[in-house]
């Protein structure tokens, strides 16, 4: 399965990510974020959501 990829202002992105509880860390590639969902426990997926959807906005 791909990674996700967040189009954007990457490196803001990546900062505010990386400096939120818990963090979130991904790779900045052409311009975008992109999150390795494979390293995710299916017991942090609650909190990862909310972190993006704080960070994000909700969809």
């Amino acid at each position: 399965m791909p990674s996700p990829r967040l189009a954007g202002k990457a490196q803001c992105l990546t900062h505010r990510l990386r400096s939120c509880e818990p963090p979130v860390f991904g790779h900045v590639q052409a311009g975008a974020l992109w999150l390795d969902v494979r390293t995710v426990l299916p017991e942090e997926d609650a909190a990862l959501r909310a972190v993006l959807e704080r960070e994000l906005g909700a969809p």
